[in-house]
């Protein structure tokens, strides 16, 4: 974890992250930062049922504050246990999977109810290859339904295969793919293609006259 110390400082005490403490972190200088504000809308927009995340960090306070506003679940996937700094109010609302990411995604609720939104972080290093990072990237997008957005940082790192895997995978019809290029880059992926798992559609109508 990113300065730690200061981690620790800001969630001290809280219930669920306040706009003023995701500002914050959302103006600071590592990891997510500059993508926190993405996440929160885009997951929002989605108004799920479910989401997934492989990689805790800030981002997990971030989407635990959607999931309890839109009376959602959160998954949460990591090698190392969050659980001593999630308040009770993230607790009725998160899951926790120790361990790596085979566990989430073969997770049985998961298959079988699937995920609106899923964010993986963790393709920050030289040690992931091409096809770890395509296995990973095709067992994601297979718990989505149709509509359903995969988020995945570090998609410009100098340092991940992840970059790579982006600019010459044959994406087979069915998957749209943008790159946000800065804070070493978000690539979201939103599946259009049918899926077991349904499909999401617009929740936020606009007002009539609008």
């Amino acid at each position: 974890m990113h300065c730690q110390d200061e981690f620790e400082r800001d969630l001290s005490g809280h219930t669920l992250i306040s706009d003023a403490l995701l500002m914050k972190w959302a103006n600071d200088r590592y990891s997510t930062s500059k993508h926190l504000l993405t996440l929160y809308a885009v997951a929002t927009g989605l108004k799920p049922r479910r989401m997934l995340e492989v990689g805790s960090g800030r981002s997990t306070f971030v989407l635990a504050r959607v999931a309890v506003e839109q009376g959602a679940s959160l998954v949460c996937c990591d090698t190392e246990d969050f659980t001593p700094w999630f308040s009770a109010e993230e607790k009725k609302v998160i899951r926790n999977i120790r361990g790596f990411s085979n566990l989430a995604f073969q997770d049985p609720e998961l298959q079988r109810e699937g995920a609106d939104f899923v964010f993986l972080d963790y393709f920050g290093t030289d040690t992931t290859t091409p096809s770890f990072v395509r296995g990973e990237l095709r067992a994601a997008l297979s718990l989505l339904p149709t509509n359903g957005i995969l988020a995945v940082h570090d998609a410009i790192h100098p340092k991940s295969a992840l970059p790579g895997v982006l600019r010459r995978w044959k994406w087979k019809p069915g998957v749209e793919v943008i790159t946000l290029p800065y804070n070493y880059g978000l690539a979201l992926l939103r599946r259009t293609s049918s899926s077991p798992h349904g499909r999401i559609d617009d929740a936020w109508p606009k007002k009539p006259g609008a």
